[in-house]
């Protein structure tokens, strides 16, 4: 975290950090030889269905996991200010969410930040804290935000996203 600093648009810095844009996962080579043998299979499948448009799908998703895995993930800053939160080049006003949830769980290594847009089209924002204690963050984020007591668990697709390696 660093100190209060003022931006002209987004208000006076009340935190900052920096996160990874996406998580990169350390994949095994069995991990590959398995991707691999499950893209061959639906590649076929979609062969045999004469379906060619989930040909082109699963050979555009592959070539985006090799290439998403062959580079390093851009770093971002995150600044909760008092007008909104920006991450990276995006500025937030608090108005576009309907709420955040802070799950702290040290025991599994959770510590996360999540805002949860009005708009249901857009996804859910998920902020790893790392060093950051989640307590003034919390504090910060109540004068803006209603906080989500409900989640106490990071959401299903992340957890997946994680075992899958994805």
């Amino acid at each position: 975290m660093s100190e209060s600093i003022d931006i002209p648009k987004e208000g006076k810095v009340l935190f900052s950090w920096q996160v990874p844009e996406y998580e990169k996962y350390d994949r095994s080579k069995n991990w590959y030889v398995i991707a691999i043998a499950l893209a061959l299979a639906m590649l076929l499948f979609s062969f045999i269905t004469l379906n060619f448009l989930f040909a082109l799908i699963v050979v555009t998703a592959s070539l985006v996991v090799i290439m998403h895995h062959s580079q390093e993930p851009p770093i971002l800053d995150v600044k909760i200010t008092e007008e909104g939160i920006m991450i990276g080049k995006n500025f937030y006003e608090y108005d576009a969410f309907k709420n955040f949830a802070l799950i702290y769980k040290p025991r599994v290594g959770v510590k996360q930040l999540y805002l949860e847009f009005n708009n249901w089209w857009m996804h859910r924002l998920s902020l790893p804290l790392f060093d950051n204690n989640p307590l003034p963050i919390r504090e910060a984020l109540l004068d803006f935000l209603d906080e989500d007591t409900e989640r106490t668990d990071p959401p299903y697709s992340e957890s997946i996203a994680k075992i899958l390696k994805l």
